[in-house]
């Protein structure tokens, strides 16, 4: 975020979280259809314990799913990017898999793997993979034909065009494809979770929607949007220390 950005939420916030309390308070809204700003900050408080632990779970199990399928994304990418025939038979099943619902997908992974932390991975895992491989082969293939005609001319080897021009031209596709995979891993993590899983911000949410936990299944949303705001700015700041000459 930039300073304006940061500036409007900082002012708008505060008038939108009055606004909803005083519109909660002035037509006696139920508090089991939509709890004031008050109430889920209460609801936070008396479960501000276990709220760190099942939010812990679920950003380890995004985080090493998004390491997971980033990697294999970018990997199949670099490959894709050497050979026209790995492209070609792998870019139909990429296809086919991210057309497949990932809430058929998550029932499936708990059945053959169980209600642990694999699946949960598993799943982030496979939210991420297309993003990332589709944005690295993009990046790789967009570098000018006349920056490699220059390189060609020096009798530079597939691997130096490939290190010092296809692969700084494909950093901020990669990393805009991280951006994206980033927040797919914590839905994928969570989503994982509603299909079996015995802690979790998924977890808790089935737990408080059964129990009728408004203001509870409020606090877990607003646990994951902010789990995935942390995650995508982490993702952003790594790609402005790295990708230097954008700035």
């Amino acid at each position: 975020m930039n300073g304006k950005q940061l500036l409007f939420l900082a002012v708008s916030l505060p008038i939108f979280l009055l606004a909803w309390e005083v519109v909660c308070r002035l037509f006696a809204v139920p508090s089991y259809l939509i709890p004031s700003p008050g109430e889920i900050f209460t609801a936070t408080y008396q479960v501000k314990d276990e709220l760190f632990v099942h939010t812990g779970v679920t950003f380890l199990e995004a985080f090493l799913g998004f390491g997971l399928g980033s990697l294999f994304g970018v990997t199949l990418g670099v490959l894709c990017s050497f050979s026209k025939n790995i492209e070609t038979m792998l870019m139909p099943y990429a296809i086919a898999l991210k057309t497949i619902p990932i809430v058929a997908i998550a029932p499936l992974l708990t059945i053959w793997f169980g209600t642990n932390f694999f699946p949960k991975i598993l799943l982030a895992a496979l939210t991420c993979f297309f993003p990332t491989l589709i944005n690295t082969i993009e990046g790789l293939k967009s570098v000018p034909q006349d920056y490699i005609d220059v390189f060609n001319s020096m009798a530079s080897s597939e691997w130096q065009i490939f290190r010092w021009l296809r692969w700084p031209n494909a950093l901020p596709y990669i990393f805009s494809g991280l951006k994206i995979a980033t927040v797919f891993a914590v839905i994928g993590a969570i989503v994982a979770e509603f299909a079996g899983a015995m802690s979790g911000i998924g977890f808790r949410l089935l737990i408080a929607s059964y129990q009728l936990e408004t203001a509870v299944l409020f606090v877990y949303i607003i646990a994951s949007s902010i789990l995935g705001i942390c995650c995508y700015g982490v993702v952003c700041l790594v790609g402005r220390l790295i990708i230097t000459w954008e700035k």
